[in-house]
């Protein structure tokens, strides 16, 4: 083989492996901005069962507290409502192992 036949092979190749690279990156940060915001979700949602639990473990002030968030949440019942609500909406981002024990507590 002579030079003008090994040099189309070799920019084939590297023109090959710098798209496969390109790919390869997008895939991946693609998927951490996925997980990032899927941990920022998690973050939220874990935020607002904390000040609901605090509501129900003080309502006088927390009751105040979380009316300044959530208008909507007049009495302590709907509080407790609430807490049923998110205790539910928590298993759609937890893990399968969490999945599994939680079932058999419900």
């Amino acid at each position: 083989m002579d030079a003008f036949t090994i040099i189309p092979y070799i920019l084939a190749s590297l023109g090959i492996g710098g798209i496969v690279g390109a790919y390869g990156q997008y895939f991946f940060q693609h998927r951490k901005e996925i997980r990032s915001s899927e941990h920022d979700y998690k973050r939220q949602r874990y935020l607002c069962l904390m000040i609901l639990m605090l509501t129900q473990l003080n309502p006088k002030v927390g009751l105040s507290k979380a009316k300044q968030f959530r208008s909507d949440l007049a009495t302590i019942g709907d509080v407790q409502e609430e807490i049923k609500t998110e205790f539910f909406n928590c298993f759609i981002y937890a893990n399968d192992d969490v999945r599994l024990y939680c079932s058999n507590c419900i």
